[in-house]
């Protein structure tokens, strides 16, 4: 039996049928047992008390009473009340005996339950504890509540959510899945009324994904909404997480694989390729799939030149056959380039330095040698292209 400490006092001293009627020594008593019963409703008072976990100092227990007439000595005894204070007690239970002056006594052992329960919160799922001591959870997170109470047993637990109202607890804590901090109280309470004090969990909700974005360097060129680049561009992403942080970013080039980025990366091959990438935080929060696509061109352009005056000769030199042009001639210059167009086009003479190409698209020959005299010119023309590939 387990009682918690409560006070009675009151109840059976106004409530009279609670205590028998008292025999006074040397009464003439019929040889009978007599053996009143505390009245339904007293006992419904008691019972109904126990449950209700009120403390007080002291308790007064009033106990079914026998009495026991002595035939010989023609006294009666009789046993009214007793006190019980918040120890281990033990409650006498008087026997009936008819034909002796001794009683039998039977030892009933109770306890009384002063101790309240003690309760954890445990976080299982997505998870991340910060630096900062700061719980980070998602809404696939599941908290749930554990008590134990090693007397009279747990009889239930409850949970407020920022402020809310009071939950009694069922399976799991229910949180709103909006991204913040959250407050929760819980406590528990056992069968006979003892209730722990309030304890506290912060908590900080990331419901949202990461967003991640990404970067090519040079060289690069935009050209009718496409985007062009060479072998020789770098790629990478920058990803960011209010809440818990980034956790990992994964990318795969065209239908490869997914792989964790780490560096920067190139793509090679002509043409048109694709990258999909998307970042998780440290909750497992997933953004969708991003697919960027590109164009590579590892292409330069090809340079194009013609001659105002067409060779009259050719002429042999150590170094080869070469077409033999007059002093007077002008030579033109162009690149075409198949995806971006050409950016420029540069030039240098006799491995001179080297010149950008002037509006005219051409050069005069007869700059070059003023002489009379046959000689062999050497010259380098160099294109490029918007993403800076270059012939």
């Amino acid at each position: 039996l387990h009682l918690s400490i409560r006070r009675q006092r009151q109840m059976c001293i106004r409530d009279r049928s609670c205590i028998p009627p008292t025999f006074n020594k040397g009464r003439i008593v019929i040889a009978i047992t007599i053996i009143p019963i505390p009245p339904n409703h007293c006992i419904i008072a008691l019972h109904s008390k126990m449950l209700l976990g009120l403390l007080s100092k002291s308790d007064i227990i009033v106990a079914p009473v026998v009495v026991i007439p002595d035939i010989l000595s023609k006294k009666a005894s009789l046993i009214e009340k007793f006190w019980v204070d918040n120890k281990n007690g033990r409650l006498p239970k008087v026997a009936t005996v008819t034909q002796a002056n001794e009683e039998n006594k039977n030892i009933f052992d109770f306890y009384l339950d002063n101790t309240a329960p003690k309760t954890e919160i445990m976080i299982s799922g997505d998870r991340h504890k910060a630096s900062s001591n700061v719980n980070y959870i998602s809404p696939r997170s599941n908290l749930t509540l554990k008590s134990t109470d090693n007397k009279s047993g747990v009889e239930a637990m409850y949970y407020q959510v920022n402020g809310g109202r009071v939950t009694r607890y069922g399976e799991s804590i229910i949180l709103p899945t909006i991204s913040g901090i959250d407050t929760i109280i819980y406590n528990a309470e056992d069968r006979v009324g003892n209730m722990s004090k309030d304890e506290y969990l912060f908590v900080h909700m990331d419901s949202d994904p990461p967003l991640t974005n990404i970067v090519f360097g040079a060289p690069q060129f935009y050209k009718s909404q496409v985007l062009y680049v060479s072998s020789a561009t770098k790629i990478s992403f920058d990803a960011i997480d209010d809440d818990s942080n980034v956790k990992e970013t994964f990318y795969a080039v065209d239908e490869s694989r997914n792989n964790i980025f780490e560096q920067e990366f190139s793509v090679n091959g002509e043409g048109i390729h694709s990258v999909s990438y998307f970042s998780i935080d440290n909750v497992n929060n997933e953004e969708r799939v991003k697919i960027e696509r590109f164009e590579v061109d590892n292409s330069p352009p090809i340079i194009n030149f013609s001659f105002s005056v067409q060779s009259g000769s050719e002429v042999d030199d150590d170094n080869g056959r070469f077409d033999l042009y007059p002093n007077y001639s002008v030579m033109f210059l162009s690149a075409t380039d198949r995806d971006v167009g050409t950016e420029n086009i540069y030039y240098s003479v006799d491995n001179g330095s080297v010149m950008e190409l002037d509006r005219r698209l051409s050069i005069d020959l007869a700059d070059l040698n003023r002489s009379d005299q046959k000689r062999l010119v050497t010259i380098q023309i160099i294109a490029e292209d918007k993403p800076v590939s270059y012939t």
